[in-house]
């Protein structure tokens, strides 16, 4: 009898800063408090429109390129699969939180995005690893923090800086898993991070496979 209300995205638009309601604006898409969200899709965890998202084979193509350097600094080829791990571990650990405990972490950039992770990983490399295998160990970190640093946590300071100020912000999208999928295997972009990947495993497992054959 009585027509459905449309229910206000609030939460989503009062956690929007100011200079992304401007650029909404601009966009013709509606933000205001109290409204409903119209225009292009925005990604609900970095609050920026979702072309400029940090994909999972660029984080770790990225990590692999990393690797390459600290295998080069410290002659070790673990170096790479080290790199890659930290490249990739904050959404291995964050997007399934965000989405199992949507009301209390909001988004899938919580405690892995955070500095505090960061300090803590690098005092565990301290304690954990050997003095000869801390630039190893180093590069496990350096990882952990370029993956922050391409998604721009610092776009995101409350939860980049938490717990300093305050609660963690942004909120997961609808059909998640969906609308990122076919992101993934519609972007070319990634599928080009994936082979460049590929071609740097399998120069680690050659260059493995090689020295062993020099050796005997």
């Amino acid at each position: 009898m009585f027509a459905q209300p449309i229910v206000p995205r609030r939460t989503f638009c009062q956690t929007v800063s100011p200079v992304l309601r401007r650029e909404m604006s601009e966009k013709n898409t509606n933000c205001e408090p109290g409204s409903d969200v119209k225009g292009p899709p925005y990604d609900f965890i970095s609050q920026k429109l979702t072309p400029t998202t940090m994909l999972i084979f660029a984080h770790i193509f990225a990590g692999a390129l990393l690797g390459l350097g600290f295998w080069h600094l410290t002659n070790e080829r673990r170096a790479v699969i080290l790199c890659i791990i930290g490249s990739i571990i904050p959404d291995l650990i964050d997007k399934p939180l965000g989405l199992i405990f949507p009301s209390a972490l909001g988004s899938g950039r919580t405690v892995f995005h955070t500095l505090v992770i960061v300090l803590i990983v690098l005092l565990c490399v301290f304690i954990l690893f050997q003095s000869k295998s801390w630039l190893l160990g180093g590069g496990l970190v350096s990882a952990l923090l370029l993956h922050q640093l391409l998604d721009e946590m610092w776009t995101l300071p409350a939860n980049w800086f938490w717990p300093f100020l305050g609660a963690f912000q942004g909120h997961m999208i609808q059909d998640y898993i969906g609308f990122y999928f076919w992101r993934e295997i519609t972007n070319p972009i990634e599928w080009l991070c994936m082979i460049g990947t590929v071609v740097i495993l399998v120069k680690t497992y050659y260059y493995k496979e090689s020295s062993v054959a020099m050796v005997g």
